[in-house]
């Protein structure tokens, strides 16, 4: 159930007393934090909550404490221990991992699987790239195949293969230098320029070590993109990671929005609640078009550098030194569409960072794209995403 169509029934007001609910979510990576800022929203504009929480890193047992005699809880449910444990103190519980599967008793809220892997194969096929990959996590670890089998799918339905690499040991901590060897001998052999997608962001900062390693050039030769983001790792890495915005916090911020109803005694959500990614953050990474037209190559580095202010086809004829016809038939054969399609998806992706990052105003926006009249720059966001500036804004705050 994508959480966009949710509607909620009407229901009791939330009593005033204190409640207390256990936070059982790793707090060793960006993704987990940014869950947590989400329920944190929450509780603030609710009032009235206090929380368990125990730092813990990825591979740590999360467990219930014996004694603990909270409300609650939102968890990242690792085991069929921790899921007795709540089921036995009949305990109202969220999920908010990808690991284990929905059910009534503890149902889940979490990042839409198969949307970021569609989000991930767009990317590299707008690219143009031809040939990509995809870097899983360990067999050892119970997450579903959502992730791989949507994207592999993805590009297929392109007419593309993509090659799958997974580490063969059996180890949920894997020895890194072993890892390391794995993936060194995967890379030899890939044809490139290649896309490839990685499922965290410490792969990916091991995948890009491995590239500069054998001399690979990112993104030139292999652009890779993180489907959980991580700030830290990317700033590790040889370049910074392009990486998918999973919105965390909006996820943290419906799962307790959820468990409050559960413990109001309202039913659980029939199917897993799923909220949509909101967009890829493009970093060094991926910053790169597998096209070998020069002309379109200089054409979209202008359009970059001028995403502030006025644009138009013409400007980039003038800059270039090529006629209209030159320039769209040069596009349409490279990306399939014209010039002035790339300024506008272009100049709407900064807009819908801007929406997110800054308090501008749409106005202000609307002004900074170049925009004569905000009307317009409305107009033209609901076309391309069904929905309005101001709503966007709206149903994904992070403040």
């Amino acid at each position: 159930m994508r959480e966009r169509e949710h509607r909620w029934p009407a229901g009791p007001v939330w009593p005033r007393e204190p409640r207390e609910i256990a936070l059982l979510i790793q707090t060793s990576n960006e993704w987990s934090r940014a869950v947590l800022r989400g329920i944190a929203r929450f509780a603030k504009e609710r009032g009235g909550w206090t929380f368990h929480l125990e730092p813990g890193g990825f591979v740590d047992e999360l467990v219930l404490p014996r004694n603990w005699t909270g409300d609650g809880a939102v968890v990242r449910l690792t085991d069929e221990r921790l899921a007795r444990a709540l089921r036995s103190r009949r305990l109202p519980a969220v999920n908010v991992s990808w690991l284990r599967r929905h059910s009534k008793r503890i149902p889940k809220v979490v990042a839409d699987e198969a949307a970021c892997a569609t989000m991930a194969a767009e990317h590299f096929l707008e690219k143009r790239f031809r040939h990509f990959g995809y870097v899983g996590p360990v067999r050892s670890l119970p997450y579903s195949d959502t992730v791989e089998r949507t994207y592999v799918a993805r590009l297929r339905e392109a007419g593309h293969d993509c090659d799958v690499f997974r580490s063969t040991t059996s180890d949920v901590r894997p020895n890194i230098a072993s890892l390391r060897r794995e993936l060194t001998d995967w890379m030899r052999d890939r044809a490139t320029p290649t896309g490839i997608t990685v499922w965290n962001g410490e792969w990916g900062r091991l995948l890009t070590t491995v590239c500069s390693e054998l001399g690979i050039s990112i993104p030139h030769d292999v652009a890779v993109l993180v489907v959980e983001p991580d700030p830290l790792m990317s700033a590790l890495s040889p370049v910074p990671l392009s990486q998918i915005d999973r919105n965390g916090e909006r996820v943290g911020f419906v799962a307790v929005e959820w468990l409050e109803r559960l413990m109001l005694g309202f039913p659980a959500p029939e199917e897993p609640v799923l909220v949509p990614p909101l967009r890829v953050l493009e970093a060094q990474s991926t910053d790169v078009l597998a096209v070998e037209d020069e002309i379109v190559r200089d054409a979209l580095a202008l359009v970059r550098r001028r995403l502030r202010g006025p644009l138009s086809v013409a400007d980039l004829e003038r800059e270039l030194a090529v006629s209209r016809r030159v320039l769209e038939h040069r596009f349409q054969r490279s990306l399939g569409h014209t010039p002035a399609v790339a300024i506008r998806r272009m100049k709407l992706e900064l807009g819908c960072d801007l929406l997110l990052t800054t308090a501008l105003t749409i106005e202000e926006i609307a002004h900074q794209l170049g925009y004569d009249q905000t009307a317009t720059f409305v107009r033209t966001f609901r076309n391309a995403y069904d929905t309005t500036p101001g709503r966007y804004r709206r149903a994904n705050a992070r403040t």
